[in-house]
């Protein structure tokens, strides 16, 4: 394929086979990139990172090193290091956001609830006529299930603070 050209002078004419050839290398090396860079959406796992990030590294392999006067390789294996670094910082994160013993505080705190009050004042006998042992122990339990239900609800709202997306990143 080529094409004339008369800007005055004599016409000369241009083979354009080579870029368009070259062109369409480049082409295919973009739609690969662009199915390998894809996963990048939705919540930003531990594991999913570290898969990605050795799916970038076998990239950067199979990528020859230099089309056009880019480095996509180079430019490949530049974008691993900062998500290392990343997924470094997300996993740091995620530990010190809520350690796990909060959790086991939380049960101990219900198996105190239930053992040292709920149990005790169903054992205790019950107040004169007018007023109910039942009910006021029925309140006093709902009040503490609702209060155990509540830092059960915090607790599970911190641990939501630690799923975070790829769109926050960008």
């Amino acid at each position: 394929m080529s094409w004339g050209s008369s800007g005055g002078g004599s016409p000369r004419t241009v083979d354009v086979t080579q870029d368009l050839e070259q062109s369409r290398k480049e082409l295919a090396l973009v739609e690969q990139v662009l199915t390998v860079y894809k996963p990048l959406s939705g919540e930003i796992k531990d594991l999913n990172l570290s898969s990605f990030i050795k799916s970038l590294r076998l990239l950067a392999d199979e990528v020859p090193g230099t089309a056009g006067g880019a480095q996509p390789k180079a430019m490949i294996l530049g974008d691993t290091a900062p998500l290392e670094g990343l997924a470094d910082h997300i996993s740091r994160f995620r530990m010190q956001l809520l350690p796990r013993s909060f959790w086991i505080v939380l049960g101990l705190l219900a198996l105190l609830v239930i053992v040292g009050v709920l149990w005790p004042l169903a054992a205790l006998p019950g107040l004169p006529p007018p007023y109910s042992k039942g009910w006021m122990l029925f309140a006093f339990a709902a009040g503490l299930v609702g209060l155990i239900g509540y830092f059960a609800f915090e607790l599970w709202g911190l641990t939501r603070l630690g799923r975070l997306s790829w769109e926050i990143v960008r």
